[in-house]
């Protein structure tokens, strides 16, 4: 009864196509010892394919960009095939490995843990929260300085962008020289607009509205340089 109950589980757990394989098998050590034979070959081929998994699993290297996570999970898919063709690899092992196998960017982590931590008592999964807890800070802090660093950037360019300083300074250059008055020689009107229009302008003091002989600069001047001839004489 115990073997008809195997060999039922065995039965139930394969795929379709599977199957047909075992249909023919009368006890569940014979379906076994098929699915052993269709999936991992005999002795000589599981010795060769377990050789490969040993290979690949020391030539194993963590690459740069690579997330912890997604390393893990390629490390313990090539131990549980080796595993499954009865190799015998301790936890200690697979520690050892991953730390060796880590990008420079965990080279901190790593010697803490090596001189905090005894290698040979941690188990897998303990290595890989701590990893995985040490990317998520390293990543924060990356986010953070990126974030920063758009941000002063984006300050840098908001007084030309924004405020259109540059813009104002065409526009008013441009205004000046569409805007030039052929009377008082100002910048901030056109000829037609001039308020000395029509009035005359004095040759003594460039002011408009009166004429040179009757300018009172030219007066003042006279006078100034009147006194200028009696005080020399009295000096004198």
């Amino acid at each position: 009864m115990k073997d008809a109950k195997a060999l039922y589980l065995i039965q139930n757990a394969v795929t379709d196509i599977i199957f047909p394989k075992i249909l023919r098998a009368n006890t569940a050590k014979e379906a076994w010892e098929i699915l052993q034979q269709e999936f991992q070959g005999d002795s000589k081929v599981r010795s060769i394919k377990l050789q490969s998994l040993r290979r690949e699993f020391e030539n194993l290297k963590m690459k740069e960009g690579e997330l912890m996570k997604d390393y893990f999970s390629k490390v313990i898919e090539i131990v549980n095939q080796m595993k499954s063709y009865g190799e015998e690899i301790s936890d200690e092992k697979i520690v050892k490995k991953i730390l060796l196998s880590l990008t420079e960017k965990y080279d901190n982590i790593v010697a803490i843990i090596e001189e905090t931590k005894d290698i040979s008592k941690i188990t897998v999964e303990q290595l890989m929260g701590s990893l995985e807890s040490h990317e998520q800070r390293k990543n924060r802090h990356i986010d953070e300085e990126i974030i920063e660093t758009a941000l002063a950037a984006k300050f840098k360019k908001m007084p030309k962008k924004d405020y259109g300083d540059e813009d104002e300074e065409k526009s008013v250059k441009g205004m000046n020289q569409k805007l030039s008055c052929n009377i008082c020689k100002k910048t901030n009107h056109d000829t037609a607009d001039c308020w000395h229009k029509g009035k005359p302008q004095c040759w003594q003091c460039k002011k408009f509205g009166h004429v040179g002989k009757n300018c009172r600069t030219k007066k003042n001047n006279e006078i100034v340089n009147f006194d200028k001839e009696n005080e020399e004489e009295n000096l004198f």
